[in-house]
Parts: structure tokens; sequence; C-alpha cells
């Protein structure tokens, strides 16, 4: 996924922070990782805004989609821009 979604972020992902765990390695840490977000494998794609989960993406997601989950959550959570 660092190659097809990341290597050249789409315009939609601009107002998001990415974060990125490997956790491949089969290993304690990387257990209490899946356990604490509740992944079953990686890979996953976790979209939070405060702190709180509002979307997730399990698997191997391919770009159109990436992009269409960007774009539909952008919609739907950003705060309108007040006019003064």
């Amino acid at each position: 996924m660092d190659k097809t979604l990341f290597e050249t972020p789409p315009a939609q992902l601009n107002d998001w922070q990415v974060i990125k765990m490997d956790v491949t390695d089969d290993t304690v840490d990387s257990k209490e990782v899946y356990q604490a977000l509740d992944v079953f494998a990686p890979p996953a794609l976790l979209y939070y805004q405060e702190g709180k989960l509002v979307a997730r993406q399990d698997g191997n997601v391919e770009r159109e989609v990436f992009e269409k989950q960007l774009a539909q959550l952008n919609d739907k959570l950003r705060i309108p821009n007040i006019v003064r």
C-alpha cells in the first residue's frame, strides 16, 4: 500500500495526518497493537477524528476505493467555513 496509496498521495489526503506502523513481524508488541486497535491482520487503514475512530478499511485497498473513502470522509467531517 505504500507504493499504491502513499508514494503519490491523493489530494484528498492533504487535510489528514498519516501515521504508519509496520507491525508485520509477529512479535508481542505487534500483537498488542492488533488487539488495541482491533485489527485482525495487516494491512488496515484506520481513520480518526478528534481521537474517535470514524472509519476503517481492512485488507489491501485499491487506490480508487481509498480516494473515494477519503472524499466521503472529507465531505462528512469537514467543518464548514464560517463567513464573517
